[in-house]
Parts: structure tokens; sequence; C-alpha cells
């Protein structure tokens, strides 16, 4: 299960060169295209480059984006995932078992040592929101 968001803008470019556009920024940020069609276009981020934690953090996981023709304009919807579930909770538990027996062993400093990775995660949160706007933006434009 994957938390998932949408964002959509209205443009007046056609849909095959909305199409074209979308294909050439999902090649440029080097996603792997998982299915395309005539108005939608579903990316992910399984080719598993290899990067540092932080360049992670940065690219989305997965996302689809669709094309809705609203009479005279074109309305692009780009639903994407930036943080898986499990990815979520993995951290939430870590977390929570480690202020458990650092609280348990009397160690009430230990807590700032979890705080990195709540920051990481918040960090990646709002800097996909980002990311995700600024991929739709690169397409309507």
């Amino acid at each position: 299960m994957k938390l998932k968001y949408k964002i959509a803008k209205p443009t007046s470019l056609s849909s095959e060169d909305i199409l074209n556009k979308i294909l050439s920024v999902i090649e440029d940020q080097q996603y792997g295209i998982v299915n395309v069609t005539k108005s939608q276009v579903s990316f992910d981020n399984n080719k598993r480059l290899i990067v540092g934690n932080w360049e992670y953090a940065r690219r989305v996981h997965s996302g689809t984006f669709e094309i809705i023709n609203n009479g005279n304009t074109n309305i692009v919807v780009l639903e994407y995932f930036p943080i898986t579930l499990i990815e979520f909770i993995g951290v939430g538990v870590i977390v929570l078992v480690f202020n458990i027996v650092a609280l348990s062993n009397g160690a009430n400093i230990a807590v700032l040592f979890t705080l990195p990775f709540i920051g990481q995660l918040i960090f990646k949160h709002y800097n996909l929101k980002n990311k995700a706007e600024e991929m739709l933006t690169r397409v309507i434009t």
C-alpha cells in the first residue's frame, strides 16, 4: 500500500504534445516507464539507481500522468506516490523501539538520536511535493 497524492493543472497544449512532454520529463529524470496509452502514462522508480540517501529522498516512488480533455483545454493530472507505507511504518517502528529501549534504560537524551530519521522522512514528504509540482509544470509549459 502507498500514500497517494494528486495534483492537476490545465493547459492549452494538444494531447500529443502533452504525451511527448510527459515521456521526455520521465526519461530526463531517469524513471522507468511502466505503461503508456493515449491518455495515461505510468512510471516508477524501480530502476534503482545507485544514489545516496538524500538523492533517494528527492525521487518520487511512482506515479501516473493522466490527460483529461475538457473541451478546448486539457487537464493534466499527476497522481504520485512519494513514500511507500512500509517505509513510513518502518521509520515509525524504528523510532518507537529505540525510544522505548532508551527511556527504559534511563537515557532521556537518547530521543534526540531519532530526530534524523524523523527529519529525513519529513524532508522527503515535503520535498517530493515540490518535485511533483515541478514535474507537472515542466509538462504543461
